[in-house]
């Protein structure tokens, strides 16, 4: 009699055990996709993906951070059969130097897991320039960040003096030694554009002297410039 209880037992123990062991080996809901490893600048970023056990799944979502922006977007069905869901990292966030995003599923139970990588540890995406960026940074290198260039400069040259007849109030011309010489001052400024138009500047200068005329005896026409 004792047997047969125990028999007893162990069925309903077997019996009440295998639901529990079912439902812990059912198969759990997971994403796939092939991780972006680079994206352009100021370019929208899709990111396609099949899903496993869709039906035990409410919602995917992509969770992207970058320095200009944060957010999450939902993964949408797609008439793609390679990638029947995708989400998209709007043109905004996608800005140098990083990107970074992880990928969340909410399951018909309300919980939501991570799927692909986390959010504090997400997978990054390196974000190229343009060609043009790139033709402007490695310019920019060059010239070591000098956008800006200010120039100033001039010059004093004499060559000596002459001699010339100078009136006088009453008498005729005196002769007179007058300095034969000139100056010259100049300023310029040019900002590097780096682009389509390389740069522009604007520049500035003045030329004065003092010489003598020949055959003019009016000292108000020796200077000159």
């Amino acid at each position: 009699m004792v047997k047969r209880i125990a028999v007893g037992l162990c069925a309903l123990f077997l019996l009440a055990s295998t639901p529990a062991r079912a439902e812990e080996t059912k198969p759990q809901p997971a994403i796939h996709h092939a991780p972006r490893s680079t994206a352009q600048l100021g370019e929208d970023v899709t990111i396609g993906a099949t899903i496993d056990r869709a039906d035990r799944v409410r919602r995917a979502l992509l969770v992207y951070t970058s320095e200009s922006a944060t957010g999450e977007v939902e993964f949408q069905r797609s008439s793609d059969s390679d990638r029947p869901y995708v989400a998209v990292i709007p043109a905004a966030a996608v800005r140098a130097p990083m990107l970074a995003y992880a990928i969340e599923l909410e399951t018909t139970d309300g919980e939501r897991v991570p799927a692909f990588a986390t959010r504090t540890q997400p997978h990054p995406v390196t974000v190229l320039d343009a060609p043009e960026d790139a033709r402007e940074g490695a310019l920019l290198t060059r010239l070591r960040g000098r956008r800006s260039v200010v120039q100033a400069g001039g010059e004093y040259v004499s060559f000596g003096t002459s001699t010339a007849l100078v009136p006088v109030p009453e008498g005729p011309p005196q002769e007179r030694r007058v300095r034969d010489q000139y100056y010259r001052a100049e300023g310029s400024y040019t900002y590097r554009l780096l682009g389509t138009v390389s740069e522009f500047g604007i520049r500035a200068g003045v030329i004065r002297g003092r010489s003598v005329v020949a055959g003019e005896i009016d000292p108000s026409k020796y200077d000159v410039g």
